[in-house]
């Protein structure tokens, strides 16, 4: 009756109490059953709002038989020009799915339609749901867990609020996915509008709840790889991502010396770096269209601690003696003196030689150095200074002698 426009929730159909359906979330916060965060950040690039759209409501019993649908759309013009040039859309998505032991094309689900004035761009158009094996009644259909989990569906701690205990124990099931990000090329469509509607549907009966996020990035054009650009050698925790590409093969390239330790037909890739600089490059492709891109990327040699001169003797009191680092690589970040080698205390100094004076006591030494800010710090070798007590020459007795004595003796000497 209000309309959409200047609207940041829009409720249920027909529901009292009302239940929200579609909210504009702006200030991030965890889901309830998927713990995930409400607006994503994904791989470094952070999303500036997300949509719900869905609920955990359900058709009444006493109602028209049939399950909620919640939709909103977005009208894209994409920009005149060649067609070679691609044009790329993305969009990261998450879901919270009641199981509902149905057959899969009547499970609840989330959709994505792209559609120009007279058809539907089916490469750009997929649907994601619980899958289960079909029943001939099309009820009490077995959930494919196997398929699921490999799909990123996980399932929920939480079992659903609308649960009957009467009823099966599966159906208590609530299986979440957690934010993935989805791109697909606009490119064979320059100059024209495209609609994209995005859908959550409860299943077809009405009685299981699918809720799930949209976040859109606020850039559109070529695809662009996420990752660090600037990384430590031999870094083995590097990830590198390209958003899906729905039914999508992938093609990844790293530079010499570098790894990839997952799976290379994927749309993410762990890696390993090597010392060699270079590009990362990757090709994905479906049966509608085919997409490269690159990232440049820097390795910066590893931080090597380096060496102190092991064990050096002076004399208590009015000393000193200067300890030299060599075989370092990278810079001097500080200090670090102890006088137990369990307790350290920092010595603000960034120089490689460092002078000790007028020690009472043993003292280690050791310095941390770092290369670059991707890289950790390395400790270097430790330097133990020994403060030794003063020689005393003690006492002749008798004190006086002559020089014809024939024996003396020296008492309380070191």
């Amino acid at each position: 009756p209000f309309g959409t426009i200047g609207r940041n929730s829009i409720d249920e159909y027909d529901l009292s109490p009302a239940v929200t359906a579609i909210k504009i979330n702006t200030i991030p916060a965890i889901d309830p059953y998927g713990d995930f965060l409400t607006i994503p950040t994904i791989n470094g690039y952070t999303y500036d709002y997300s949509i719900m759209l869905g609920s955990t409501a359900v058709t009444p019993s006493s109602s028209i038989k049939g399950g909620y649908v919640r939709g909103i759309s977005y009208k894209i013009k994409v920009p005149a020009g060649a067609t070679s040039i691609p044009y790329t859309v993305t969009y990261a998505y998450a879901m919270v799915l009641e199981n509902g032991s149905h057959d899969s094309n009547e499970q609840p689900l989330f959709s994505t339609i792209v559609k120009t004035n007279d058809s539907i761009i089916n490469c750009a158009s997929p649907a994601y749901f619980l899958p289960t094996f079909s029943t001939e009644n099309g009820k009490n259909a077995q959930l494919d867990t196997v398929s699921a989990l490999a799909k990123g569906f996980l399932l929920s701690e939480k079992p659903s609020p609308n649960f009957d205990s009467k009823s099966n124990s599966y159906l208590k099931d609530i299986w979440t996915k957690d934010w993935t990000e989805v791109t697909f090329d606009l490119s064979p469509y320059r100059g024209k509008e495209v609609t994209m509607t995005f859908e959550t549907d409860n299943c077809v009966p009405g009685g299981h709840f699918a809720y799930s996020y949209i976040a859109l990035r606020n850039k559109c054009g070529d695809i662009i790889i996420s990752g660090d650009s600037v990384v430590c050698s031999n870094d083995g925790n590097l990830t590198y991502s390209i958003p899906l590409l729905t039914d999508g093969q992938y093609q990844w390239v790293v530079p010499d010396s570098w790894t990839i330790t997952s799976d290379k037909n994927s749309n993410i890739i762990n890696v390993t770096a090597g010392d060699q600089s270079g590009l990362i490059q990757v090709n994905q492709f479906n049966k509608c269209t085919s997409l490269q891109t690159q990232l440049k990327v820097t390795a910066i040699e590893s931080s090597i601690g380096g060496i102190l001169p092991g064990t050096t003797h002076i004399c208590t009191g009015n000393n000193t003696t200067t300890l030299q680092l060599t075989d370092k690589r990278g810079d001097v970040l500080k200090w670090l003196s102890s006088l137990n080698g369990r307790q350290w205390n920092e010595i603000v100094y960034t120089d490689t030689n460092y002078t000790v004076q007028n020690l009472t006591v043993t003292t280690l030494y050791k310095a941390i150095v770092k290369t670059h800010a991707v890289c950790a710090a390395d400790t270097s070798s430790t330097a133990a200074v020994i403060v030794d007590e003063k020689s005393q020459g003690g006492k002749l007795n008798p004190a006086g002698i002559s020089y014809y004595s024939k024996k003396w003796c020296l008492s309380g000497g070191y």
